[in-house]
């Protein structure tokens, strides 16, 4: 999403889900990933905006599997769909993480999030339009505090996806945090700023 901090790398994503989801009760883990990058935010990117896309590689850091425009990098993402979908509906998974997804009609993740309604396993993320359209046409289930994406960073992604899935899974989770993870504590507070001042000037 155009209003996520941070959101240049797409490993520093994975590595910040890898960690999180792995203090979820004995252990979770990405078993495959599927990441678009575009030279413009997805809002006002066009068929021909520079794009690439990045898939998870051994289970390891994401490699860049495809560059070119939006569009042909699109194609090969609704091939990725289409295997998603049917690992999903063979209970092969057990969770989705959606980040800005493409989920209305035609989109390059449509087809992997209709399989999740129908199989009812849990969708966790940020992407308030995509996420509201994979509950209302498609049936998911949305988990936690899932909803847009504005002021959010990789990290505070990940502990929201982490903690939504425990909470669905029955699972505990403790936070991992260290020195450098770069939180971006401010970006909450910046969002709050609206209803603080509301409730300031309606208190006076």
């Amino acid at each position: 999403g155009a209003a996520t901090l941070g959101h240049a790398e797409p490993d520093v994503l994975r590595a910040a889900l890898v960690r999180q989801l792995s203090r979820v009760g004995s252990g979770a883990s990405l078993a495959v990933a599927a990441f678009i990058a575009c030279a413009e935010p997805l809002d006002s990117a066009g068929p021909g905006s520079a794009a690439a896309l990045w898939e998870l590689g051994n289970g390891e850091a994401l490699q860049c599997t495809l560059r070119g425009t939006l569009a042909s990098v699109n194609r090969r993402a609704h091939e990725l769909d289409a295997v998603l979908a049917k690992r999903i509906r063979a209970g092969e998974l057990a969770g989705i993480v959606s980040v800005s997804a493409d989920s209305a009609h035609g989109g390059v993740n449509r087809e992997a999030l209709a399989a999740a309604g129908e199989t009812g396993i849990p969708v966790a993320g940020t992407g308030g339009t995509s996420l509201s359209i994979a509950a209302g046409e498609l049936g998911c289930l949305l988990a936690g505090n899932s909803g847009g994406s504005v002021a959010t960073t990789p990290q505070t992604k990940a502990i929201g996806v982490a903690a939504a899935f425990a909470g669905e899974w029955g699972e505990c989770y403790s936070p991992s945090f260290s020195e450098g993870d770069g939180v971006a504590w401010h970006s909450v507070l910046d969002g709050c700023m609206p209803i603080f001042l509301a409730a300031s000037c309606a208190a006076t």
